[in-house]
């Protein structure tokens, strides 16, 4: 997918559909159509969504390898989201190398052909920022959470997650905004 401001958002010669293998299948899904190559305009990515396409993918271990070259302006974010973990990883829009590792295994969820987006957000307020997080363990073996921030505008409610591997989380309580 390539990103610039000389490019249209309509479907025209520049984008090049997607032809099918008989093996592992990759492309950018976008109303309805499968393409191998997407050009789309640059200013209109303050709220866009790439939605990847996966068919034929066999059991085993895959990367995704993202670069984000020019993309980088104040405010903007990126996520890849993976829908079958739940995982969303920040992109570093900057970065030639944002990498992401994971596996197919013989579960319909972990090779649905939609497990894969990539969300771009342009915020128009200052995001929410973490100024201060303690964790304290309690004489009773508890462990008390507290923390601080800035920027707390439209934050409905916290959700404190726990979790031992890094990947795997559980809401343990949900708490409302601290302001």
């Amino acid at each position: 997918l390539h990103y610039d401001n000389q490019f249209s958002n309509a479907v025209n010669e520049y984008d090049a559909p997607k032809i099918k293998n008989p093996s592992q299948n990759i492309s950018i899904k976008r109303s309805g159509e499968f393409f191998a190559v997407e050009q789309r305009r640059l200013t209109d990515l303050s709220a866009d969504t790439i939605f990847l396409h996966m068919e034929s993918m066999r059991v085993k271990q895959y990367k995704w390898i993202i670069k984000c070259l020019h993309m980088k302006k104040q405010g903007r974010q990126a996520w890849l989201i993976d829908k079958y973990t739940g995982i969303h990883t920040v992109l570093d829009l900057s970065s030639e190398s944002n990498t992401y590792s994971f596996d197919v295994v013989n579960l319909p969820a972990s090779y649905a052909s939609d497990r894969f987006m990539i969300v771009f957000k342009q915020p128009t307020r200052p995001p929410l920022a973490i100024t201060g997080i303690t964790a304290l363990r309690n004489a009773d073996m508890s462990i008390s959470v507290n923390w601080n921030v800035e920027n707390e505008t439209s934050v409905k409610e916290y959700e404190l997650q726990r979790g031992t591997d890094g990947l795997g989380f559980t809401v343990i309580d949900v708490l409302n905004e601290i302001n």
